[in-house]
């Protein structure tokens, strides 16, 4: 068994793996990993334990950049609607 810690809760998840796994774990020790397989959580909702069926390492991302440096980034992603409006779209507000 293995843990993880979820990005902006700190919330530790525990991770079951198989032995043919074992190598995936340790290439994820002490890195940012994506983790998925199958969830068990606790009465509130929130995820205790996983059992792991794929471990992905992020490569060269020692934390999240911070939100100043993501700003127009992908000029088009509104399709040329305002921020607001944008917003109000997705979100189902008049």
């Amino acid at each position: 068994m293995a843990s993880v810690w979820i990005e902006g809760t700190g919330r530790r998840v525990s991770i079951w793996f198989t032995e043919d796994q074992l190598e995936l774990i340790k290439a994820g020790l002490h890195r940012r990993v994506v983790v998925s397989g199958r969830m068990l959580r606790n009465g509130a909702g929130d995820p205790v334990r996983l059992t792991l069926r794929s471990l992905e390492v992020l490569q060269g991302i020692d934390k999240a950049p911070p939100l100043t440096d993501l700003i127009g980034i992908d000029p088009g992603f509104t399709g040329g609607v305002s921020t607001v409006d944008y917003l109000r779209e997705i979100h189902g507000a008049a």
